[in-house]
C-alpha cells in the first residue's frame, strides 16, 4: 500500500476547564457552537461520570477522619470540620476566578461582572470562615480543654490548610 498525502489538521488544545464543557450548556446551538469553534468538545457520559467519581473517592481518604478519631468534644469536631469545608469552598471559587480571568472567549465586561459575583462569594466564604475560627476560640477556652486536645485542635487546624 502506498501513501501519496496524508492531510492534517490541527485540533486546538482546550485553554480552559470552560473550554471541555458542551456548547448548548453555556446556551448556544449547534450552529452557533460550529460557528465559533472548530476544536473538539470531551464531555463524559452519566455513566462515566459515576465511574470517575467513585475512582476519585476511593482513592481519597475518608474525609474528616482524623477529627472524627480524635478526643475532642463533638461541638469542636463540628467547628473544625466547618472549618475545612469553607476553605475548600473558599478553594473552589479561587478557581473558578482563575478560570474567568484566563478565559479569551469573555469580552472584559463579562469578566468584571463575573468576577465581582464569584469575589462577593468569596468574601461572604471567608466571613464565615473568620467566625468558626471566633467560635473555635471561644470554645476552646469555656470548654477547659487539656494541653493534649489544644495541640490536637492546633494539628487538625494545620493539616486543614
Amino acid at each position: 500500500m502506498n501513501i501519496t498525502s496524508v492531510n492534517s489538521s490541527t485540533i486546538p488544545a482546550p485553554n480552559s476547564a470552560q473550554d471541555l464543557v458542551p456548547a448548548q450548556a453555556n446556551g448556544q446551538t449547534d450552529a452557533e457552537s460550529s460557528e465559533k469553534s472548530s476544536g473538539t468538545r470531551v464531555t463524559l457520559s452519566d455513566l462515566g461520570q459515576a465511574l470517575a467519581a467513585k475512582r476519585q473517592a476511593a482513592n481519597q481518604p475518608v474525609k474528616n477522619q482524623d477529627i472524627d478519631k480524635s478526643s475532642l468534644p463533638d461541638t469542636i469536631k463540628d467547628l473544625l470540620k466547618r472549618i475545612r469545608e469553607l476553605q475548600e469552598q473558599i478553594r473552589e471559587q479561587q478557581q473558578k476566578l482563575n478560570t474567568i480571568m484566563a478565559n479569551q472567549r469573555l469580552s472584559p465586561e463579562q469578566k468584571q461582572e463575573q468576577m465581582q459575583q464569584i469575589q462577593a462569594t468569596i468574601n461572604s466564604l471567608s466571613g464565615a470562615l473568620n467566625s468558626a475560627y471566633g467560635q473555635l476560640n471561644k470554645l476552646t477556652r469555656d470548654l477547659d480543654l487539656t494541653k493534649e486536645q489544644q495541640m490536637s485542635v492546633a494539628s487538625l487546624l494545620a493539616t486543614s490548610v
